[in-house]
């Protein structure tokens, strides 16, 4: 079974993924981060002068999905996580169980102010990157199983419940 999980920059999604791969047990779970799939920074679109990481056109979603369908083979559960997961109809069709957490713009300013990851972000860039989240990772006509807060703690032992009951129903 293929899990998604989408939603803007620092709105808990890796949290989450690692939160289920220790509730569904870590031999059987692997975490595949869209990041991974970025192309080289050379490749990448440049806003401002700086480099794009949130366009579309930024990530390799043909070897992404390479590896979704590679790596299912192996996994009971494997869980996809990015703010740009179900941009691609390819991928978006290959997940089974859709999550998506959503924060509000003051919530995501206050996480990416303290986030220095990648040293210190220009507000433009910080701006943008919402923009950019609004324009391509948004869920606008697009079926989701599970719509979860990002400012509220995740209820795990339940999301995992319903995975497993839906893993069941999928292989019955």
């Amino acid at each position: 079974m293929i899990i998604g999980i989408g939603g803007v920059s620092r709105s808990g999604k890796t949290t989450l993924a690692n939160q289920l791969r220790n509730q569904l047990g870590i031999n059987e779970v692997k975490i595949i981060s869209q990041d991974d799939f970025t192309y080289p920074q050379s490749d990448l679109p440049i806003y401002n002068g700086i480099v794009d990481w949130e366009h579309p056109d930024g990530i390799d979603f043909s070897a992404l999905k390479k590896t979704l369908i590679e790596q299912s083979k192996k996994y009971t559960h494997l869980i996809v996580e990015g703010f740009l997961i179900y941009h691609s109809l390819e991928i978006r069709s290959l997940i089974d169980f859709k999550i998506f957490i959503t924060i509000n713009k003051n919530t995501f300013l206050n996480r990416k102010a303290e986030d220095n990851r990648w040293g210190e972000t220009p507000s433009s860039y910080i701006s943008y990157i919402w923009d950019s989240y609004l324009k391509f990772g948004t869920i606008d006509n697009i079926s989701i199983d599970l719509l979860l807060k990002g400012s509220e703690p995740f209820k795990v032992a339940a999301i995992t419940r319903e995975i497993v009951k839906r893993s069941k129903n999928n292989h019955s």
